[in-house]
């Protein structure tokens, strides 16, 4: 991924774009992984996908105990915004393969009444490794609520359940 600079972090407008402008260097997404992502995961490259949910008592902040106020809440933007990146890998992965969140980074800049339907915009970004990184924008009627980018790496499903089933207390 030598050589992105922080292109990938303004958009494809250079500003604004999904997945915003952040700052940062563009390697650190991935750690210190420099390896070269497979050739399926690769071609995921510009992939995109949305989705929407329309904001309810039940998903303010002071219903869900992240404020007091009665709001669209922070964690239902952020699932959102991972609802659309699994969304956007549908069908698109080797079979025994899924993607699990590894990182996040969202500035929620504006707040959402009850009553209005957010959508979240995503678009992968890079892939290197076994990661994915998405660009994400979310937005209502009035315009952007929250932006930032997801780290989704990409795991042999069967591999990890068993790894979570040996996390159990005994």
């Amino acid at each position: 991924m030598r050589g992105m600079g922080r292109r990938w972090l303004r958009g494809a407008r250079g500003r604004g774009g999904i997945g915003g402008s952040q700052g940062g260097r563009a390697g650190r997404w991935a750690g210190r992984d420099t390896t070269p992502a497979e050739p399926w995961a690769a071609a995921l490259v510009g992939t995109q996908n949305s989705a929407e949910e329309h904001v309810t008592d039940a998903l303010t902040a002071s219903t869900l105990g992240s404020g007091d106020v009665a709001v669209l809440a922070t964690p239902i933007v952020l699932g959102l915004a991972e609802r659309a990146a699994v969304g956007a890998l549908a069908g698109k992965l080797p079979e025994s393969r899924t993607t699990v969140g590894a990182s996040v980074q969202l500035q929620h800049s504006a707040p959402t009444p009850v009553g209005v339907t957010v959508r979240a915009e995503v678009r992968v970004e890079a892939a290197q490794g076994n990661r994915l990184l998405f660009g994400v924008r979310v937005t209502d009627p009035a315009g952007e609520v929250a932006r930032g980018r997801l780290v989704r790496a990409v795991v042999d499903r069967a591999e990890f359940e068993r790894s979570a089933t040996g996390r159990r207390p005994r």
